[in-house]
């Protein structure tokens, strides 16, 4: 947590509480329990551990507001809006029973009044978002304050973005992290209403349900699972046609044999120089090798995807 993340698609993180009970496959190497309960000991995760409220969180996005505030709302250090990702170490929409009431009323306060900066909400728990915020965001969300769940399949993506999809937010964003399997967003996508299956009306309905931008990563950590080069480019292109800003986030562990990775090298390596650290695709779509985060990189066919959508 800081005002500095190693997060790619976050300048900085603010988190209020932190703790967290798995859900979902994507759980199952959560990174902030792995560091933050079982190796630092700072919170009990779980249904049986309570969250652990975090002053400094609270702090930094006043402290990174008023920054901005002084300079034309613009972040000096970035000239830009900061962009600050809330409870990376939580769910903010958790409905825990030893999240205080007053917390995430407050919360709600800050978020709306700290608006020369971008709060990113992220969620895997979208049914609990119109019973959680206030009644009058369900009518005018406010636009500095980004929404986006976080999903790992075609199961999870099914759920979780109908849900999005009814929230009036102005950026409705979608993490497909860590990808587990191939994931078709189309039927989200704002297609501004040309393609046979858009449910919406108009292009401003369209424009107003659809998800406006996609983060897409493979797994790190000691456990990584690997991530099927072919599901990525499959949702890569399904978002280019239909205009939605992409970040790849990473490779993960895993990395396309064939592909460039992050020092611009093709990674050649066979399955001699490599043994134990292959993992075969079906239907002739390649290997994937295990060569680590850093050296896998974030290219996808020597290109960064690094889009956002408009402040």
């Amino acid at each position: 947590m800081g005002e500095k993340t190693g997060i790619e698609w976050a300048d900085s993180t603010a988190n209020l509480w932190m703790g967290c009970t798995k859900i979902s496959p994507a759980c199952d190497n959560c990174y902030a329990e792995r560091d933050f309960a079982e190796f630092h000991k700072m919170v009990e995760w779980g249904p049986h551990g309570d969250r652990r409220y975090v002053k400094a969180g609270w702090s930094l996005i006043e402290k990174m507001n008023r920054k901005a505030a002084k300079n034309n709302g613009v972040d000096p250090e970035l000239g830009r809006k900061r962009r600050i990702f809330v409870n990376s170490l939580s769910d903010f929409f958790d409905n825990h029973k030893s999240i205080l009431p007053e917390w995430r009323k407050r919360a709600f306060e800050i978020f709306e009044a700290c608006d020369n900066v971008i709060i990113m909400l992220v969620t895997k728990r979208p049914e609990n978002i119109a019973k959680m915020v206030p009644a009058h965001w369900m009518e005018r969300w406010p636009d500095h304050v980004w929404l986006m769940v976080t999903t790992e399949d075609q199961i999870r993506a099914d759920h979780r973005c109908s849900i999005l999809k009814t929230i009036p937010a102005k950026v409705k964003a979608v993490s497909v992290e860590p990808m587990l399997g191939p994931v078709d967003l189309g039927e989200w996508l704002p297609w501004g209403c040309t393609a046979p299956h858009c449910p919406c009306k108009t292009e401003s309905e369209c424009m107003e349900h659809g998800i406006n931008w996609v983060v897409i990563g493979g797994e790190s950590g000691l456990n990584a699972r690997p991530t099927n080069p072919a599901w990525v480019y499959a949702l890569v292109e399904q978002c280019r046609q239909a205009n939605v800003p992409v970040v790849f986030k990473q490779w993960g562990e895993w990395f396309p044999y064939g592909g460039i990775d992050a020092e611009g090298h093709q990674n050649s390596r066979t399955m001699g120089e490599k043994p134990g650290v292959w993992h075969q695709w079906p239907d002739g779509e390649g290997f994937s090798v295990r060569i680590g985060k850093k050296q896998a990189g974030r290219y996808v066919d020597g290109e960064l995807l690094d889009g956002y959508p408009k402040d």
